[in-house]
């Protein structure tokens, strides 16, 4: 669910589409109680391949739901779900020009793949999208999230013979702690948040669904530096590896997942 630039072609929404199962398990329960009517407008940033923003939908029948996301390959996928009051969007977060237009605004596994310094005006182009009082929730990595599976990934990737197509560029930036974002938050427009702190989610996958999400989701980055036959051998062995660190039992692999839950709204007197 990227929406850095440049790196959307990187996703494949076909196979991410088999693999997100996990996220679902976790989404903020939050996103059930919007209390969502007709005439109001939710917008799900960094959509994927829909499964949520359909899901949506259907909890919210009266109301008009827009998925948006920076890879054509996922919003291919996501296009499959649409109705009269679903639709999906190609578009980067940093590119959106809506104003006061969405009761809601959801972002579920998507604001880690924006480099940090962006973050402001992501903020900013999301304060301005929401109606006045309008309700920003997301959940995003946080500064700790599975840490020893990235040390496992930077060892692997900086040996032969991945090193010499990466040459010391890491696909990866470093994820926010609580405190940095609450910095963050305060210099933006909505001036502070109404909730962020950090939840630790126990994530289970067999092993098939943990190469699964390595090859789909956190070796993504790779992907475009590498040729496919280096790509998969890099996969296979940072999969090997990170079965080893996680194994709980027979075909059960548990990673902890680390997430900042964030709620913040529009005032109610936005001009």
């Amino acid at each position: 669910m990227t929406l850095v630039r440049g790196a959307a072609d990187a996703w494949r929404g076909s196979e991410y589409r088999e693999n997100t199962a996990h996220h679902r398990a976790f989404d903020p329960p939050v996103v059930w109680k919007l209390g969502l009517g007709a005439g109001d407008s939710l917008l799900d940033v960094g959509c994927g391949a829909g499964d949520l923003t359909a899901a949506l939908a259907d909890h919210y029948p009266r109301a008009e739901v827009i998925g948006i996301d920076a890879s054509p390959s996922q919003v291919e996928q996501a296009r499959r779900y649409e109705s009269p009051r679903l639709r999906f969007e190609v578009r980067r977060i940093q590119d959106l020009g809506w104003e006061k237009r969405f009761a809601a605004v959801v972002s579920i596994a998507c604001l880690h793949w924006i480099p940090i310094p962006e973050h402001p005006l992501v903020l900013e182009r999301i304060y301005h999208a929401l109606v006045p009082s309008g309700r920003l929730v997301a959940s995003f990595a946080g500064e700790t999230n599975i840490e020893e599976i990235r040390r496992i990934i930077f060892s692997v990737a900086e040996r032969p013979p991945y090193h010499k197509y990466l040459q010391g560029r890491l696909p990866h930036h470093p994820w926010p702690s609580p405190r940095r974002y609450r910095e963050i938050l305060a210099r933006s427009p909505f001036g502070g948040a109404e909730e962020l702190r950090t939840e630790t989610q126990p994530r289970s996958f067999s092993r098939t669904r943990l190469t699964g999400w390595l090859r789909t989701q956190t070796l993504t980055g790779y992907r475009p530096r590498l040729p496919p036959p280096v790509f998969e051998d890099l996969v296979a062995e940072v999969s090997e590896k990170v079965a080893d660190l996680t194994r709980a039992g027979d075909d059960v692999f548990v990673v902890p997942f680390v997430r900042l839950q964030l709620q913040a709204r529009r005032t109610k007197t936005a001009t």
